[in-house]
């Protein structure tokens, strides 16, 4: 799977379309080997994801929300999940590893659970998935 990740400034999305061109080329027009992750979702640049959706032809695949708190993280060089774990980019960041190694999240008494298999991917991935104490 090819992750494309871009924002929502123009530069981006120039950068973004001929991105994708190349890799269409290459892999063809393939939406479950290429999906394009939005950063910074939220921000206002006067740009609208859906015309992001259509200036791309291709759907925005998950959003990372905006948090300063990561810039934050990345001056002190720890990565946002562990260094804030419960803001809503940590949460959104864990899903998203969580959809790449085919964890569920399973709804049980209220609380979520991991249910699926224990495959290298998932056990590589495993440690972003517990809780900081």
């Amino acid at each position: 799977m090819i992750l494309l990740v871009t924002t929502l400034d123009m530069a981006s999305i120039k950068d973004t379309v001929l991105a994708l061109e190349m890799l269409h080329e290459r892999f063809g027009n393939d939406e479950e080997r290429i999906k394009v992750v939005l950063n910074r979702a939220g921000v206002d640049t006067g740009v609208r994801e859906k015309d992001v959706e259509r200036t791309l032809d291709s759907p925005l695949w998950w959003r990372i929300p905006q948090d300063n708190e990561v810039v934050k993280a990345a001056q002190l060089g720890r990565p946002i999940v562990m260094s804030r774990p419960n803001t809503k980019v940590s949460l959104e960041i864990r899903e998203m590893a969580r959809a790449l190694a085919g964890v569920r999240q399973q709804k049980q008494k209220g609380k979520k659970a991991s249910g699926g298999g224990g495959g290298p991917l998932s056990n590589l991935l495993r440690p972003l998935f517990r809780k900081s104490a």
